[in-house]
């Protein structure tokens, strides 16, 4: 901003031209934003204008929480299209895409198709990926495809030939991979490498019982490495943001958990409570999106 504030001053003498006519919006919008807009001190200053007409009239609502702002906009997006809208003509825009996960869940919820353009649903995102594989490692042990998955990561030194050989002593004892990696740890380095692992896991297991689910989910990513991997990062806060979403999610789940079944404790901190909010998330992540050419909320 300093730079256009210095501008005149910088490389004066000059004529400055403002490019002030609009070719996306039309007036109602440009109204408002003028009006807001002026009320900043330190400015070049112009006024935007559009030969378009004014269009309809600007819709504010202010939401107590992002549950309610979700619940606002399904509701308005359903009377669109029971008023003849073609959904496909309704776009929800929102400003980073650890917004998107509420917004998803109400429209979920709702039954209501829609596409995410240019991006991937929340649970489709690796780092809520990870997340869960920790989480449904700690829920169940002999999830094998959630032990492949954070078994080396973040990296840990466990390359794909000891995966190799833990997978090929699984098949053939019948056991799962946490059994082998539990039992018949490799030799050398990448074998300490996976004791490591398992270390990791039991002490992740240890230090999250009886916990709420949200303080469940809170601990297994940040002491997992997880936390400390994406925060370093070229595009950290965007990863660390679906992370801490993935918390208010299991925050969420707990509170409708604990809504709909009154057997669950006053904390939601039921044996059973993570492995539901595993079921649910699997389910979101599922093949629920609208498929290509369908009428969906974009």
């Amino acid at each position: 901003m300093g730079n256009m504030q210095r501008f005149q001053q910088d490389f004066a003498p000059i004529e400055l031209i403002k490019l002030e006519q609009n070719y996306r919006s039309h007036g109602n919008i440009l109204d408002a934003a003028n009006a807001l807009i002026k009320h900043n001190q330190t400015r070049l200053g112009k006024n935007l204008w559009t030969r378009e007409n004014q269009g309809e009239p600007l819709r504010v609502y202010e939401a107590p929480t992002d549950v309610d702002e979700a619940a606002f906009i399904v509701d308005t997006v359903q009377g669109l299209v029971d008023s003849g809208v073609n959904a496909t003509a309704i776009a929800l825009l929102y400003r980073s895409n650890a917004q998107s996960r509420v917004l998803e869940h109400a429209l979920f919820n709702a039954g209501m198709p829609y596409r995410v353009y240019g991006g991937m649903r929340f649970f489709e995102r690796t780092e809520v990926k990870h997340a869960l594989a920790y989480l449904r490692l700690l829920a169940n042990s002999d999830d094998d495809g959630a032990l492949l998955r954070i078994i080396n990561f973040p990296p840990r030194g466990i390359g794909a030939r000891t995966l190799e050989g833990l997978q090929a002593q699984a098949q053939g004892g019948g056991v799962s991979l946490w059994q082998v990696a539990c039992a018949n740890a490799p030799a050398g380095k990448s074998g300490a490498s996976v004791a490591a692992f398992v270390r990791l896991i039991e002490t992740l297991r240890a230090a999250t019982a009886g916990l709420p689910l949200p303080e469940v989910v809170e601990h297994v990513i940040a002491a997992s490495g997880l936390l400390a991997h994406y925060g370093a990062e070229r595009d950290a806060q965007e990863r660390v943001d679906n992370l801490r979403e993935l918390v208010a999610a299991a925050e969420s789940f707990a509170r409708e958990a604990q809504s709909n079944a009154p057997a669950i404790d006053e904390t939601g901190a039921s044996p059973d409570t993570l492995t539901a909010f595993l079921a649910h998330a699997a389910l979101e992540a599922g093949d629920t999106q609208a498929a290509e050419g369908r009428d969906a909320l974009q």
